[in-house]
């Protein structure tokens, strides 16, 4: 058993070593750093069973070890030591894949030799767990990129007949609308894999958190499907959006899908207004997606989040039927809630709750 120790506290060290010694670990080796940045730099170049991590060291304070600690990517796993005041800091820790925590007034050798094993076991589920989400991403990528391989060899030929045909002899109305089906079949295809790529990677994507500016986000939205659409919108976004924790691609995807799905089902101009509202004791931001479309019956509010679930056939309104379970799949991945507030031709709210970034960007609401 090869132990990592960062501590600088020598009458802590001795402590945590004769713990360790008197707990039945076979083959125990002990190495002792004092500092953070010698700890860490241990930590990429030798392989060690288990880390022990002080909170509070010489070089890094509290903030900028748990920083450290959060951008860490290492096989070993980390137990953190904590004293009375860093508890708290320690429990949020585990949320970022710290593998436990040990308060040093609680230090035994049983308790130590039992965390230990414990966390050396979740580390190495926590690794496989990443190598089969690897995995099932190369799967879907590959998937993705091989029926749009066929797609566009099959959209190919059809537009060479087409025009081969079209050459020698005038083709009727019926025969050009044939010709436009096949192309929005082969589309509504395309969209399918696309949708379906989304679906699967969702459960399966490794989420790297950062602080995401809304504001940014919306407006770069409100500009792409504004660009795309053949229809006239009007889209309101509230000023002030905060800042909110989670991975910027999900979450376009997300917020993506239920800006067009605003635009889609609507028989009217689409009006779509974003705001927003802040829960305080949670520490999250409450999005609002309103639009002025055809609604939804309340019997359907737990349905319509279902994979291929359709309220309306394809020939009325296209898609793939799976925009909003990916939604409800990222909301998810983002330790988030999402409901709707609806009746038919009243209109839509999608209201999406969703964790607030811990940073001075949001001081003013947290």
């Amino acid at each position: 058993m090869k132990v990592l120790i960062i501590e600088d506290n020598s009458d802590h060290f001795f402590l945590i070593e004769d713990a360790l010694s008197q707990a039945p670990f076979d083959n125990l080796s002990v190495h002792h750093e004092k500092r953070l940045e010698p700890g860490l730099e241990a930590l990429y170049r030798e392989r060690f069973d288990v880390c022990l991590c002080d909170l509070q060291l010489p070089d890094a304070p509290i903030n900028i070890t748990v920083e450290r600690l959060k951008c860490l990517n290492t096989e070993t796993p980390i137990i953190v030591l904590t004293s009375l005041n860093s508890t708290d800091i320690a429990k949020d820790l585990l949320q970022e894949g710290i593998q436990d925590y040990l308060p040093k007034d609680e230090l035994s050798p049983t308790l130590l030799h039992r965390m230990s094993m414990y966390a050396i076991e979740r580390k190495n589920q926590q690794l496989l767990l990443e190598k089969e989400n690897a995995d099932m991403q190369t799967f879907c990528a590959s998937l993705s990129h091989d029926f749009k391989g066929h797609l566009r060899r099959i959209t190919t030929v059809i537009k060479w007949i087409q025009e081969a045909v079209g050459k020698r002899i005038d083709l009727s109305t019926e025969e050009l609308e044939w010709f436009h089906y096949i192309d929005q079949s082969t589309t509504g295809i395309r969209e399918l894999v696309d949708s379906l790529g989304h679906f699967l990677s969702s459960d399966y994507v490794n989420i790297e958190s950062e602080r995401v500016a809304l504001s940014t986000l919306f407006l770069q939205l409100k500009h792409s499907v504004m660009e795309i659409s053949d229809k006239d919108i009007e889209i309101n976004i509230q000023s002030g959006l905060p800042f909110i924790e989670g991975n910027v691609s999900q979450l376009t995807i997300m917020f993506h899908n239920l800006i067009v799905n605003a635009v889609k089902y609507n028989e009217s101009i689409p009006r779509i207004d974003i705001t927003y509202e802040i829960d305080k004791p949670q520490k999250y931001c409450k999005i609002k997606i309103s639009d002025n479309g055809i609604g939804i019956d309340e019997k359907h509010f737990d349905s319509i989040f279902r994979p291929f679930e359709r309220l309306h056939g394809p020939d009325k309104y296209s898609g793939s039927g799976l925009g909003l379970s990916i939604v409800k799949r990222i909301v998810e991945q983002h330790h988030g809630k999402i409901s709707v507030e609806s009746a038919p031709k009243q209109g839509s709210i999608f209201v999406i709750s969703l964790p607030l970034a811990t940073s001075k960007a949001n001081k003013n609401y947290a």
